[in-house]
């Protein structure tokens, strides 16, 4: 992340000498412009089932396994096995002939403090038709069989149809389109890096702080894989939600008007409420925050 910052720097030349180095927002993986991102997908993915059908069931399943005494980065892979994740597939093929899902995984804080940060996953998932609760108690039992130090398999079925359409409020969703809540607690809850300026380096919260590098440092720690994504598409998500970002686009492009800046154009921006970053830190904090995150990157 740090060296993800450095990339995002204009330095002084001989063009720009009389301006100070500017840092551009990052554009990575655990960056905001990234959890902003992916808060606006799960928003149009949810916008296309409404638009789609005349009644539709959401699910969120989250899953924990508090008890597990392994390592953060082998307990956040033992939350997925593929034996779940093969049970779960057959399930939802089996309920409809095309779904949505996003499975988000996401730092937690036990009570105790003696303990470290482990890591849960929240499931959301989009299915046409009405599904009863019934349907997914098949998931509890796998999770409980599968998953090393397994506590908890809560899941929460909602449905929706034309004549509960939610209220639309004020903003983006006034012209784009209300949504279900599960975009929120997936995307809007469940994501640290909504509460950034920028990217991890800015968490003030250490145990946060080690959960992303632990998590992006990759299966070797040293950063030399790619890592463990925190945000994972299934199903037809990505279809549902870019084939509603690209309607809107079509539409921005007729009706986009220009601004008292000769040549440009009003923008929008993505959608998704606006953070609430920390309080600004000192600079020697910040430098703390840098270090630890490649000292908390080599975490055996």
């Amino acid at each position: 992340m740090d060296k993800k910052r450095k990339q995002n720097i204009v330095p002084y030349t001989d063009d720009n000498e009389k301006k100070a180095p500017r840092w551009f927002k990052p554009e990575h993986n655990w960056s905001h412009q990234q959890a902003r991102t992916n808060f606006a997908r799960a928003k149009d993915c949810d916008r296309h089932f409404w638009d789609s059908y005349d009644e539709f069931t959401t699910v969120l399943v989250t899953r924990t396994s508090d008890e597990s005494t392994a390592s953060l980065l082998e307990q956040t892979q033992s939350l997925t096995p593929r034996a779940y994740y093969q049970c779960r597939y057959r399930l939802l093929k089996r309920l409809a002939d095309e779904y949505a899902a996003v499975e988000v995984r996401a730092p937690k804080y036990p009570t105790h403090p003696e303990k470290t940060v482990r890591t849960h996953i929240h499931t959301g998932i989009w299915l046409p038709g009405h599904h009863s609760a019934d349907d997914f108690d098949l998931l509890k039992r796998k999770h409980m069989d599968t998953v090393e130090g397994a506590t908890d398999c809560h899941i929460s079925v909602q449905h929706h149809s034309t004549d509960t359409y939610p209220p639309v409020e004020n903003g983006m969703d006034e012209s784009r389109g209300a949504t279900t809540a599960l975009p929120y607690e997936l995307a809007g809850e469940n994501q640290p890096l909504m509460n950034v300026a920028t990217d991890a380096s800015d968490l003030y919260d250490t145990r946060a702080l080690e959960w992303c590098a632990t998590l992006s440092g990759g299966t070797d720690t040293t950063h030399a894989t790619p890592g463990m994504s925190y945000w994972v598409e299934l199903g037809s998500f990505g279809e549902f939600a870019e084939t509603v970002a690209e309607s809107r686009e079509d539409c921005d492009d007729l009706i986009t008007q220009p601004d008292n800046t000769v040549g440009t154009k009003t923008s929008t921006s993505l959608d998704e409420p606006k953070p609430t970053p920390q309080p600004s830190a000192t600079t020697r904090t910040n430098a703390a925050l840098e270090q630890a995150v490649s000292a908390l990157a080599q975490l055996e």
